[in-house]
């Protein structure tokens, strides 16, 4: 199904992770896991995160700011926007 998907907006979890590796448009939201270490690989510009370039190398914060809830809709629809202009530039061919 991931493989045909238009768009997939996912949490950090193994869903998102497939569609990563697809090569799929795809928002994904990190909020206590940090996606410097643990994002998509090789696809940062898919990753609606808080602070993404001051958590340092810890696998996970603690700080309540990064919580999912600080991210904005706004900043996801925006993203998904990016993401589908952007996407036949990113498609897998697998």
């Amino acid at each position: 199904m991931l493989h045909g998907a238009a768009l997939v907006v996912s949490n950090d979890t193994g869903p998102g992770h497939i569609a990563a590796a697809l090569g799929r448009p795809l928002v994904m939201m990190f909020s206590w896991s940090n996606p410097l270490r643990v994002g998509p690989y090789h696809r940062s510009e898919c990753v609606v995160a808080r602070d993404m370039d001051k958590r340092g190398l810890a696998t996970r914060s603690h700080k309540p700011e990064h919580g999912i809830r600080h991210i904005t809709l706004d900043e996801v629809y925006a993203k998904a926007v990016e993401q589908l202009q952007a996407g036949g530039r990113r498609r897998s061919n697998a």
